[in-house]
C-alpha cells in the first residue's frame, strides 16, 4: 500500500460524478483531509507488512521445495539401504551382516588370533599320508599361521 493520491485527475472525477462540480470538489477535499490525518508511518508500516507477506510467501514456497527434496532424499536412502541388506547390531566382539552371506566372529590383526571360529571346523581327513615334498623353499616353515578352531589352536605352515 502506498500513500493516498494527493489529487485525482478532474477528468476522471467528472466522468464518475457526471460533471457534478460539487461532488468533484467534495472528493478532492476528502482526499486532502485523508492525507492530512493518515500518518505516513502507518502507510510505511502497511508497506512493510505487504513486503513481509511477500517474503513469507517466498519462504513458504522454498520450505515446500525443501520438504519435497527431503522426501525424495529419504526415499533414495531407503532404497539404497534396502539394496544393501541389513546390518545387525554390533557388540564389542562381533559385527554380523545379514541379507548376505558374510559373518565374521573373530578377526584380530594385532595379536596371534588372526582367524577364529565359534564352531569346530571339519577335518576333511583323507586316506593318504600328508607330505611336504613340494614346499616353496627347502627347509622348515618360516612362520606358522595360528587359527583358533573353537578353542583348539591349529597351526598352518608357511614359508
Amino acid at each position: 500500500m502506498s500513500s493516498l493520491p494527493s489529487k485525482i485527475p478532474r477528468e476522471l472525477l467528472a466522468e464518475v460524478f457526471n460533471n457534478n462540480s460539487r461532488m468533484i470538489k467534495t472528493v478532492e477535499d476528502i482526499i486532502t483531509q485523508l492525507n492530512t490525518y493518515i500518518p505516513q508511518n502507518v502507510i510505511a508500516i502497511n508497506d512493510d507488512i505487504s513486503s513481509t507477506n511477500t517474503d513469507l510467501q517466498a519462504l513458504s514456497t522454498s520450505l515446500d521445495t525443501l520438504s519435497n527434496d527431503l522426501d525424495t532424499l529419504n526415499s533414495s536412502l531407503t532404497a539404497l539401504s534396502d539394496s544393501l541388506g541389513t546390518m545387525a547390531t554390533q557388540n564389542s566382539d562381533n559385527i554380523t551382516v545379514t541379507g548376505g552371506s558374510v559373518t565374521i566372529d573373530t578377526l584380530s590383526i594385532n595379536n596371534a588370533d588372526f582367524i577364529s571360529t565359534v564352531v569346530s571346523l571339519n577335518d576333511y581327513a583323507g586316506s593318504s599320508v600328508g607330505t611336504l615334498t613340494n614346499a616353496p623353499t627347502a627347509g622348515n616353515p618360516t612362520k606358522w599361521i595360528l587359527i583358533d578352531d573353537n578353542g583348539t589352536l591349529r597351526r598352518l605352515p608357511s614359508w
